[in-house]
């Protein structure tokens, strides 16, 4: 018997029940892992993705959703032995302590976060989640508010001919509830001031975008419950527009949108998941994006202002965070507080401000990011002058940043990118790096590629960073350890400067 121990000291806890979410009427139990939370079986989902362009059926992503409001020991077992020298628990930086033993892999958490568990398998460039899938660990605060079924303004789908009915009759001020179930089509909120409540177990699937929202204010859509795309929709799961004073809280968001391939040629990648236009005020908290690992993004709000985007897990294809201003009339971005996400996808970007942003930036505040595998950070434009006047990213980590740490130029990458085109006020404090593609991805990985039109005040202060264990306090740092080729590294009209 072999056991494995991450940490010598473990905490000495008392445990009490906790509250699962999803079942086997939405997936098929997870074939890869098995999960006990506290002592007690806990139903992990299995997501598929089933891509036609491929005629392929992909082992997506194992998750775990549960609320807790005490410390819970999570068991999970393994189809395999575990090799511990290939076993991971992200973000690194909790250094959460766990304990290997045969296909038993144990932890404790003392408060809700968000995690993912990768089991033999490297974090990095290398992965393949055909054969080995990842957990996620989805731990929400224990649930607040929940609406009472007998209150008359809250209104039971299950007590109407369609849900859409009882959206029809719902007040303002009312509150529209799905209990536990699948429920098949589009619904629209009609009213400002409503609430859409998705018990734990309740799915709305559609081969549309599942609920629209439009033109209302005051609209909250919270739970435990899910929104789906299905397979092969290349629609948004969640497309908001002019709503004021939005709310998105607690719910998981499943992107089923495919590649469409045309004779081998893609036409059209897979739909986003969040993308509200023209919502200002809006906050998206707690909720968990799945969609990985082709194609999607994950939250794109479109000429919003005032935003709080916090405690969040995206697993995404393509951009995990990326605003922008993709339709006109431009607004300027303005006041974005985006704190606490976790978020994993392939080669793009955890966080990006660009492909399509058409206006000035300004007060946006990154504070506590965890990239478990990125491309990198970018910031780009859309050949169109576009300031970024305030933005500062903080207490942020990069387990694998697979292409680069920073790119700064206008749309593409590299060989076929363009300048970008306006003054840059950056600010990038208290970044780790654990692991970068030097080696692995060396054909591709440029480290730095800073590439700006003469004519602006470009400037990126890069405050107390750390590259593969290693205190970077200038350029020469970064060429040192392999983080800067030359071949493939750009700055050029962009200021870098480094403190500690």
């Amino acid at each position: 018997m072999k056991i494995f121990i991450s940490m010598l000291l473990l905490p000495i806890i008392c445990f009490t029940q906790v509250k699962v979410h999803g079942g086997e009427h939405i997936d098929p139990p997870s074939s890869f892992y098995s999960v006990k939370l506290n002592g007690q079986e806990a139903y992990v989902n299995h997501y598929k993705v089933y891509e036609p362009a491929y005629d392929m059926e992909y082992n997506f992503v194992s998750y775990v959703h549960f609320d807790m409001d005490q410390p819970v020991e999570v068991e999970v077992t393994f189809k395999d032995m575990i090799d511990p020298n290939s076993t991971w628990l992200s973000p690194l930086r909790k250094n959460i302590p766990y304990k290997i033993e045969d296909k038993v892999l144990t932890f404790t958490i003392d408060k809700p976060q968000k995690l993912i568990l990768g089991i033999n398998t490297p974090n990095d460039n290398d992965q393949d989640v055909e054969k080995e899938g990842i957990l996620a660990i989805i731990a929400m605060p224990k649930e607040e508010n929940v609406p009472n079924v007998s209150d008359a303004n809250v209104l039971n789908v299950l007590d109407y001919s369609s849900p859409q009915r009882a959206f029809d009759q719902c007040p303002s001020g009312g509150t529209v509830y799905f209990p536990k179930g699948i429920y098949r089509g589009q619904f629209t909120v009609k009213k400002s001031n409503t609430t859409v409540y998705l018990e734990s177990g309740a799915i709305i699937r559609s081969n549309e975008t599942p609920l629209i929202i439009k033109d209302k204010d005051h609209v909250t859509l919270k739970g435990r419950g899910s929104l789906q795309t299905n397979f092969p929709s290349t629609n948004f799961v969640l497309e908001p527009r002019n709503c004021d004073n939005l709310t998105i809280e607690g719910i998981i968001i499943r992107m089923g949108g495919a590649r469409v391939h045309k004779n081998g040629v893609k036409i059209r990648g897979g739909g986003f998941a969040v993308v509200p236009h023209y919502c200002n005020y809006l906050k998206i908290n707690n909720i968990a994006v799945l969609r990985y690992h082709h194609g999607a993004d994950g939250i794109d709000p479109d000429n919003c202002q005032h935003v709080e985007i916090s405690d969040n897990i995206l697993l995404t294809g393509d951009d995990a965070i990326c605003p922008k201003t993709m339709e006109k009339p431009y607004v300027p971005m303005d006041d974005f507080k985006i704190t606490n996400n976790v978020v994993r996808n392939g080669q793009a970007s955890g966080f990006k401000i660009g492909t399509q942003a058409s206006s000035d930036i300004s007060n946006i505040v990154v504070d506590g990011l965890d990239m478990i595998h990125t491309g990198q950070f970018k910031f780009s434009d859309r050949n169109r002058e576009s300031d970024i006047k305030s933005l500062l990213i903080k207490n942020a980590t990069i387990e694998y940043a697979e292409h680069s740490l920073l790119q700064i130029s206008a749309v593409d990458f590299m060989g076929t990118t363009k300048a970008f085109r306006g003054n840059i006020n950056m600010s990038i404090e208290n970044l780790t790096v654990y692991k970068t593609g030097r080696e692995d991805n060396k054909e591709k990985f440029a480290g730095l590629f800073l590439f700006a039109e003469p004519e602006y005040d470009c400037k990126v202060t890069f405050v107390n960073l750390v590259v593969e264990g290693k205190k970077i306090t200038s350029l020469k740092d970064l060429e040192q350890i392999g983080c800067l080729p030359k071949d493939k590294s750009k700055i050029e009209n962009v200021k870098v400067v480094f403190k500690n």
